[in-house]
């Protein structure tokens, strides 16, 4: 059996401040509601619009952590991770289903203040580590190595220790030498 890929990346703005919550284990968790601005040209009217959308992102551990003392509403941030749908009963018995984006890695882009009020540019980037309790609970195989390297031994990418660290370049051109034999 194939495997897919999992991957989501964005680049927006907060929409709200981030709600943070410890589960019973104590696991800390954060909720950010986080908007996406695209624009595309009317074929009729030629006008330009700009069309939001809108993501639910979730952050586990230390990158809840991090979400509740320097995100704030409006904070420009990447995020990358994995999409996620999961299914509840609400208060009136009602199933309901959610799709949520359940980030592995953050990078504030922007000015940010934490909740004293303080202001500092920050281009951090953070990243779930590899063995939280997190990704331990997850049964894919994306979050082991020795997994990934099978899924990238099936997509017929090579094995990662085949790979020299500091592979030579094949062809060095500097621009200012007209005796290579490239044909442009």
């Amino acid at each position: 059996m194939t495997r897919g890929v999992n991957k989501v990346i964005l680049i927006g703005n907060l929409g709200d401040e981030p709600v943070f919550r410890t589960t019973g284990s104590g696991t800390s968790v954060a909720n950010v509601s986080m908007v996406t601005n695209e624009v595309r040209r009317n074929a009729e009217s030629g006008q330009m619009t700009e069309i939001a959308e809108w993501h639910r992102v979730v952050l586990w551990g230390r990158l809840a952590e991090i979400a509740k003392k320097w995100l704030h509403k409006g904070a420009l941030v990447y995020v990358e991770g994995k999409l996620r749908t999961r299914s509840f009963t609400d208060k009136q018995n009602v199933k309901k289903s959610v799709t949520e984006i359940v980030a592995d890695e953050l990078q504030m882009l922007g000015p940010s203040k934490t909740h004293s009020g303080e202001e500092s540019f920050s281009s951090h980037s953070f990243a779930a580590p590899k063995n939280s309790a997190v990704m331990q609970n997850d049964n894919s195989p994306y979050g082991n190595p020795s997994a990934q390297s099978s899924i990238l031994n099936e997509l017929g990418f090579p094995n990662q220790s085949s790979v020299p660290s500091n592979p030579e370049p094949a062809i060095v051109v500097d621009g200012n030498d007209d005796t290579d034999d490239l044909p442009f």
